[in-house]
């Protein structure tokens, strides 16, 4: 019964560790100098960190033209 808790607790723990990365990479800022893709090709995907901020909506526009 102890191998299923330790087994548990590993696996929280990674999910945990990777659901708490993901939220401080989506709050990071490129470098100074990087400029994004004229065309942004993954306006459709579900995991873009792209998607929720202003530069979104010119992605969206240039897609729809």
């Amino acid at each position: 019964m102890t191998g299923f808790f330790i087994m548990f607790g590993l696996l929280s723990f990674m999910i945990g560790l990777y659901l708490f990365s993901y939220s401080l990479n989506r709050k990071t800022n490129p470098p100074e100098g990087v400029e994004l893709p004229d065309k942004c090709s993954t306006c459709h995907s579900g995991s873009c960190s792209i998607r929720d901020t202003d530069e979104s909506k010119d992605c969206l526009n240039e897609a729809t033209q």
